[in-house]
């Protein structure tokens, strides 16, 4: 993080969050998870936070289970607006909600790690023509 900042990069946090029911802790203990009480993953929440400095907001890693569920995110994105950050969403469940700065990611960008750069080339290509069918997109 601080190599990245030093560098002239802005950064953002993952939040290792419940993808599909019953999944448990499967990312670890940090996991933000929707049988845990909305202060039990605040506690979480700002474990992971303070593991760096400098970055400009968080977003979800896997989630699209707790994410959908409105009584777990609600608090998470409350107390990730009232610290000043930016939350970026690409699981599609808080498409349209206007809590905080929050910002829905319109196209998963497959980085080409199997060795398909045109498979990267093509996501590009889809993100560009959303942004030109919008006005606007995020890709991620």
């Amino acid at each position: 993080a601080r190599r990245a900042r030093e560098a002239g990069h802005e950064f953002m946090i993952e939040l290792p969050m419940e993808n599909r029911s019953g999944e448990g802790e499967a990312l670890g203990p940090a996991t933000l998870l929707t049988s845990r009480e909305a202060a039990q993953n605040l506690q979480r929440l700002d474990w992971i936070l303070s593991r760096a400095e400098g970055y400009f907001g968080v977003t979800n890693y896997l989630g699209v289970h707790f994410s959908a569920d409105r009584d777990a995110i609600d608090p998470v994105l409350a107390r990730v607006a009232a610290a000043g950050l930016a939350y970026i969403d690409d699981t599609g469940a808080l498409k349209g909600r206007k809590s905080g700065d929050v910002a829905t990611v319109s196209r998963l960008i497959d980085p080409g790690f199997g060795g398909d750069k045109g498979r990267t080339a093509r996501d590009l290509d889809s993100l560009e023509k959303i942004a030109a069918r919008s006005g606007e997109a995020l890709g991620k």
